[in-house]
């Protein structure tokens, strides 16, 4: 479900330096930058899409049965639009997952900001 978020809220939960990767603002255990990933290079050119003061988020539920990890859930809190070039996308400021799996392969592949927790709906 999409909703209006501000973007001085979001920017609090999506900072500038994570998304650019200039500070060291990442939510892993492992103190790992968001940079190092396979899509390091994705984070440094992003930035938040706001109109008025107002961004789009919403949240993100989703049961993988099929995926190259294995199955897992998730439920991701999206706190903004972001964009690389002509490229639209979300960003996911908190995501909670239900496998150690997925919880690597978003932090150290990705550099996201992933957490293992129990999924039940």
């Amino acid at each position: 479900q999409p909703l209006l978020v501000r973007s001085d809220a979001a920017l609090r939960v999506t900072p500038i330096d994570y998304i650019s990767g200039i500070g060291d603002n990442n939510p892993s255990d492992d103190n790992q930058s968001p940079t190092t990933g396979v899509f390091g290079h994705f984070f440094s050119r992003l930035r938040l899409l706001s109109l008025f003061g107002w961004t789009l988020g919403g949240v993100f539920v989703v049961e993988w049965q099929d995926s190259p990890i294995g199955y897992y859930r998730e439920v991701a809190v999206l706190s903004g639009l972001i964009a690389r070039g002509f490229e639209i996308g979300a960003w996911a400021s908190h995501i909670v997952v239900s496998s150690d799996a997925a919880v690597d392969t978003g932090r150290r592949v990705f550099g996201l900001p992933a957490y293992k927790g129990s999924i039940d709906y």
